[in-house]
């Protein structure tokens, strides 16, 4: 039986010289965004979500959250949480070892008919138990621990998908999901007919009894039986009370593959969407070999004294971050059209300790002047950890401002600074709140070629100085006005 139904001044003078001579996955339908890249889709795929495990960071902070609002939260079983996570498929997975690591959830979204189950799957071996004809690997397990009610979602030992209903019976899927590599699996049941999907083809219907209730078990990664163990990583586990359709299934698919689904991400898009430039997640599928752009502008970054594969990919604030060492790291953008005397905005997540002076997103003229920055700040400028920025550099109209707080905390925090060419004013906001305000007669017109710079201030000719030290995630830039309310949805995005 089913349970529910569907629901971030010095002078303006002395900061360039000092400092510059030489920077929703929504929970689920509601107005609190979760996420980036997990997020995306239409309404309908939120109706009828009645558990949704991200293993993003801001959902495995203290246990695995449940991202669809029902509070369906698990706990890891057989490690440790930090031990738990890796680079996923969208944003961060699970990691399991296979022997006796699972996710326990307690209460757990009971659903017998209509169902949908799906998730990115990545085995990387497959058990020879012989519980439903071989099963190789659970995904997902809702059973009563040894009895007939419930069903189980997993694969076979010959690589087939599998789902038993209660009671034997057990159904498979036609192709295979191979190891060491991330496949898309799906199954419905509408009452009547089963349909196994991989990567958002149907693969096969077949005709199956519905499930029976009352099942007391809920895991993640292991059947209630402590058996059939998931070697690999899971991600983006999805459970719903109705069958999804084809077109629902492939568009979840487009979502971890590359294929954002709403205009979210794409300039003119509406929303926060529009006039966007460049959107870096760092997550696992954006960080393959650079920073691939999500905005659907092309605009991919090189990592600069780093690679993708080393250790620089950490837990962010929404799926992964990127590491800065303060020495040699930073982003090198592609992004070099002149600003000219129009609108820009300019944002990011940060999380530091530094009370030195360093960058965390810059852009300079072709002579290393800064003209559009958002840098922490030291003891001599506005204070250690206080956050600056230099605006509209032009070697004679300037604009700057600091934050009037350290935000050297080692904690998250949202930055954003936006030029209103309308207004004649340029802000900055932090944790989605107004910090710095600045006024003036005239825009300057930005005519600099060069390249927007993450992790560092720009030093002219494209190279970097005032590396920073800490995580940055989810830097992005507009050329536009960001709103008041545009930030606080970014912010609470990430919250």
């Amino acid at each position: 039986m089913i349970r529910r139904t569907s629901q971030t001044i010095a002078s303006a003078v002395l900061l360039a010289i000092l400092l510059f001579c030489g920077s929703q996955r929504p929970a689920m339908a509601s107005s609190s965004w979760k996420s980036n890249i997990s997020s995306v889709g239409p309404s309908t795929l939120y109706s009828g979500l009645v558990g949704w495990w991200t293993f993003d960071g801001n959902s495995m902070k203290t246990d695995v959250a449940d991202s669809s609002g029902h509070g369906d939260n698990g706990t890891i079983s057989g490690m440790s949480l930090a031990s738990a996570v890796t680079i996923g498929k969208i944003g961060q997975a699970l990691s399991l070892s296979g022997s006796s690591a699972y996710v326990n959830v307690s209460p757990f979204p009971s659903a017998a008919h209509p169902l949908s189950v799906s998730a990115w799957v990545y085995p990387t071996s497959l058990s020879s138990g012989s519980f439903g004809g071989g099963v190789g690997g659970t995904i997902i397990d809702e059973n009563e621990g040894g009895g007939t009610a419930g069903w189980i979602f997993g694969i076979r030992n010959n690589n087939t998908l599998w789902f038993w209903p209660s009671g034997g019976n057990d159904k498979f899927s036609s192709d295979t999901v191979p190891l060491d590599k991330w496949t898309y699996v799906t199954a419905t049941y509408d009452g009547t007919d089963i349909r196994f999907y991989l990567n958002g083809v149907l693969d096969s219907t077949q005709a199956m009894s519905a499930p029976q209730g009352g099942a007391t078990f809920f895991k993640l990664g292991a059947q209630s039986w402590i058996t059939g163990w998931w070697k690999g990583a899971l991600d983006d586990v999805r459970i719903y009370d109705r069958a999804l359709s084809a077109e629902e299934i492939g568009q979840l698919y487009a979502m971890g593959n590359g294929g954002m689904v709403v205009n979210q991400s794409q300039k003119g898009g509406g929303g926060l969407g529009t006039g966007m430039l460049g959107w870096w997640t760092f997550d696992g599928k954006d960080l393959i070999k650079n920073a691939s752009d999500s905005s659907g502008q092309g605009n991919d970054a090189y990592l600069e004294g780093f690679t993708s594969t080393s250790s620089a990919a950490v837990q962010g604030v929404s799926g992964q971050a990127l590491s800065f060492d303060g020495t040699s790291r930073y982003i090198l953008t592609p992004l070099t059209a002149p600003i000219g005397t129009g609108s820009y905005s300019m944002t990011a997540w940060f999380k530091t300790t530094t009370t030195q002076l360093a960058g965390i997103m810059s852009r300079r003229d072709n002579s290393g002047a800064p003209q559009f920055s958002i840098s922490m700040s030291n003891a001599a400028q506005s204070g250690p950890g206080n956050l600056i920025s230099i605006i509209d550099n032009d070697g004679s109209t300037d604009r700057a401002g600091a934050s009037a707080s350290s935000y050297a905390d080692g904690k998250w925090h949202f930055v954003a600074i936006v030029r209103d060419s309308g207004t004649l004013t340029t802000l900055g906001y932090i944790d989605g709140a107004l910090a710095i305000t600045s006024n003036s007669t005239a825009i300057p017109d930005l005519i600099g070629t060069d390249n927007i710079i993450i992790g560092a201030a720009g030093n002219g000719g494209n190279t970097a100085s005032y590396n920073f030290t800490g995580s940055i995630d989810d830097p992005r830039v507009y050329d536009t006005a960001l709103s008041a309310a545009d930030i606080a949805k970014l912010y609470k995005m990430g919250k």
